[in-house]
C-alpha cells in the first residue's frame, strides 16, 4: 500500500496448474517503490469446478521475507594511477553494450559517470567519458556495476592537447586516403521489425531479414570531406539514405549495388537502410 492508500500489485507469484503436486519452493527478488508503506500478501488456494471429484488442498508452508538491501553492494573495481604532471585528460573506456547489459559507474577521484549499457547490439564501444584537470600524483578510477552484465576491457587517460595533435594528424593522413565504412546489417545496424536469420550467400552466415516497415541504422561519422558512394548487398528493393541524399536499389543477393556519388562533409550522419519489400 503506497502512501495515499492505494494498493497496487508489486510481483506475481507463477499461476496455479492443473494436478496432484508436491511442495514447490518459489524464490524471487521483489523490488519495493520508496512510497511503499505496507506490504499485504494474497495467497490463492485451489479449487475443483466439480466437487464429486473430490476436494481441492493448497497447503502453505510458509512465506519468508528478506530486506537484503544490508546485505549486497554492487560489485566495484579500484584502478589507481598516477600522472606525471598536472593536465587536462581526456578519459575513454572500451565496454560491452549487449542485450543483457544494464548500467555501470565510472568514479574518477570520486566525480561519478553514469553509464547504460543495455543494447540491441553486442558488441565492444569506445567511450568519451570526458575532460578532467588532473593534478601531478597519484588519483583512482573505481570502476561499479550497477545492474545488469557487463564487462570493461580497457581505460585510456590521454593527456588532452596529445589527443587533440593525433585527432588532426590521423585526419590529415587521411586526406589523400580511400576511405571504406564496413558494416555487417546483423552485428553492426541497429533494427526494428527485422529479424538476423541463416544466409550461407552472407559474408558470416547471417543476415538480416525485414519484415513490412523493418528497417537497420547506424551512425557514422565522416572523418574528410569528400565524395563517397553507398554499397549494398542483398536481396529485395531497399531504400538506403544518408544525410540529404537518398536511392532506391534492387538487389539479387550475388553482388553489390551501388549508388551514383555523392558529397559529403565532415560529420556525423544517419546511415539508414529501410527496406521497401
Amino acid at each position: 500500500m503506497s502512501k495515499n492508500g492505494r494498493i497496487r500489485q508489486l510481483i506475481q507469484v507463477p499461476s496455479g496448474q492443473d494436478g496432484t503436486f508436491k511442495l514447490k519452493e518459489f524464490n524471487t527478488t521483489m523490488i519495493v517503490p520508496e512510497n511503499i508503506t505496507a506490504i499485504r500478501f494474497v495467497l490463492n488456494a485451489g479449487w475443483v469446478l466439480d466437487p464429486s471429484m473430490g476436494t481441492a488442498r493448497t497447503i502453505f508452508k510458509g512465506v519468508e521475507v528478506y530486506n537484503i538491501t544490508n546485505y549486497t553492494k554492487p560489485v566495484t573495481l579500484d584502478i589507481p594511477f598516477k600522472v606525471d604532471k598536472t593536465d587536462n585528460y581526456k578519459l575513454f573506456i572500451r565496454y560491452f553494450k549487449n542485450q543483457k547489459g544494464g548500467a555501470i559507474r565510472v568514479y574518477i577521484d570520486g566525480n561519478p559517470i553514469y553509464l547504460k549499457t543495455k543494447d540491441q547490439l553486442n558488441k565492444f564501444v569506445w567511450e568519451d567519458l570526458g575532460t578532467f584537470k588532473l593534478e601531478k600524483g597519484e588519483h583512482k578510477i573505481v570502476l561499479e556495476n550497477v545492474r545488469g552484465f557487463n564487462a570493461v576491457n580497457l581505460f585510456a587517460l590521454i593527456p588532452e592537447n596529445e589527443y587533440n595533435k593525433a585527432r588532426k594528424d590521423v585526419i590529415e593522413l587521411l586526406q589523400n586516403k580511400t576511405i571504406i565504412y564496413l558494416f555487417e546489417a546483423e552485428s553492426d545496424l541497429y533494427r526494428e521489425n527485422a529479424e538476423i536469420i541463416k544466409d550461407f550467400n552472407a559474408s558470416n552466415g547471417e543476415a538480416v531479414k525485414f519484415n513490412d516497415n523493418g528497417e537497420a541504422w547506424q551512425n557514422v561519422e565522416i572523418v574528410k570531406n569528400s565524395t563517397y558512394k553507398l554499397a549494398l548487398k542483398g536481396a529485395g528493393t531497399f531504400n538506403v539514405s544518408t544525410g540529404n541524399y537518398s536511392y532506391i536499389l534492387t538487389l539479387n543477393n550475388l553482388t553489390f549495388k551501388y549508388t551514383p556519388m555523392f558529397y559529403l562533409r565532415n560529420g556525423e550522419y544517419k546511415l539508414k537502410n529501410p527496406s521497401s519489400h
